[in-house]
């Protein structure tokens, strides 16, 4: 993902005086990422972001820190879309998702049975 979080890199608000992002980039990112592995909406991600301690985990949050709402990943998205386009990130997100062992699997965190080893497996 260091390819992703490099390119948007140049993330900022876009009101005000264009000051830093509130949430780091990487976290957007991969936030991002998640959304799409799972095809979740923009309210769904964020609430899985603030309640889910796997995905808060994953996209690099502390435990009681909280995440993004829906507006700030949708504001990311926008940006994305501006300054790289959608194939930029799908393309990307394609890789990973054809590399990983974490086929998509709806409802469900982590690798298949298969990978992790099942106890009926010898």
């Amino acid at each position: 993902l260091h390819a992703l979080v490099t390119a948007c890199a140049g993330y900022h608000h876009t009101a005000g005086p264009g000051d830093q992002p509130t949430h780091p980039v990487a976290y957007l990112v991969r936030a991002v990422l998640v959304k799409t592995l799972y095809s979740w909406s923009l309210r769904e991600c964020a609430d899985q972001i603030n309640h889910h301690l796997v995905v808060k985990w994953f996209v690099g949050y502390p435990v009681f820190a909280s995440g993004p709402d829906y507006t700030t990943l949708a504001r990311f998205e926008q940006w994305v879309s501006a300054h790289h386009g959608r194939a930029f990130f799908d393309e990307e997100f394609d890789v990973h998702r054809r590399g990983s062992p974490f086929a998509h699997r709806p409802g469900r965190f982590g690798p298949p049975a298969a990978v992790r080893g099942s106890p009926t497996s010898k």
